[in-house]
């Protein structure tokens, strides 16, 4: 298990109203989204060093939408099943779907 993994299961509680609140609040939203769109910049960044692709490119900016929603859809997931689920393994999932190229039916344990 990761460091990130260790902390929201060693305070799933606390990380669950703290999100919750962070995605379904209007005044705090926004700032979530900023959130995601700068990651999403990193990544860009990340996948044209990556595929000596400009950040700019097309190609590297449908890679980091599609990481940054798989990390999203996660925390939704997440969210939704009250964090019983590991947030960790959904957005693995998730990114293995993504990289498969197709999504899966199963649930994740």
């Amino acid at each position: 298990m990761d460091e990130t993994s260790t902390i929201l299961e060693a305070d799933r509680d606390r990380q669950l109203v703290r999100i919750r609140l962070l995605v379904t609040t209007p005044s705090l939203a926004g700032s979530y989204l900023a959130v995601l769109t700068d990651f999403e910049r990193l990544l860009r960044a990340f996948v044209a060093e990556r595929t000596d692709e400009r950040p700019d490119s097309p190609q590297a900016r449908l890679m980091a939408a599609a990481t940054t929603t798989a990390f999203r859809v996660a925390t939704e997931i997440w969210l939704d099943s009250d964090g019983a689920l590991s947030l960790a393994a959904l957005a693995q999932d998730n990114l293995s779907q993504l990289l498969d190229g197709r999504p899966r039916s199963a649930d994740v344990d």
